[in-house]
């Protein structure tokens, strides 16, 4: 059961964060303590689970303290070709606001980091596996890329099913082919 003194904690904390996710729970969470210590309980179960959604989301995030690791020539290939990596694992792709962003195979499903200035931000989701796939990728260039194409049978910039003979060893589609 969350008590008055820790809402009134994570407050504090929400009022000290300056990002978009804590506007307005700082009053929320003193709200919340208010009323709890004027009524012995909050009102619903509800209301008690999301006062300890509140109180964890204030808590400080463990940062990730992973190196910082270089991609140029994945940064290159996005951003001077134009081109999505379809990594099976994840994908490279150009976001709309210009960075380059490792996201997961299906849209939607999230964001595993971003490369920004050839160097990438590491969020949550990006498994060890998928680092050491981009650090290949990175050090054996489009190679290492059609390689995963003639693994999984697509693609390895469009994602579209490989159909004849020459696509599938190539690991590259033939439309593919031609614009590198």
């Amino acid at each position: 059961m969350v008590t008055i003194e820790q809402l009134n904690a994570a407050a504090q904390r929400f009022y000290a964060r300056t990002d978009d996710f804590a506007m307005g729970k700082g009053a929320i969470c003193e709200d919340m303590a208010r009323k709890l210590a004027r009524f012995g309980s909050f009102a619903s179960d509800k209301q008690a689970d999301f006062a300890a959604k509140l109180v964890t989301w204030s808590e400080p995030r463990p940062r990730n303290n992973a190196p910082a690791v270089s991609l140029p020539v994945i940064f290159s290939l996005v951003m001077d070709k134009g081109m999505s990596l379809h990594l099976g694992a994840c994908k490279v792709v150009l976001f709309q606001s210009g960075a380059v962003g490792i996201v997961a195979p299906v849209f939607g499903q999230g964001t595993y980091g971003v490369i920004e200035d050839g160097r990438l931000k590491r969020f949550a989701g990006l498994t060890d596996e998928m680092l050491a796939l981009l650090l290949d990728v990175e050090a054996r260039g489009l190679e290492a890329v059609k390689e995963i194409g003639r693994a999984t049978g697509r693609c390895a910039i469009c994602s579209r099913m490989l159909t004849n003979a020459e696509s599938i060893a190539a690991g590259i589609g033939p439309i593919c082919a031609e614009r590198f």
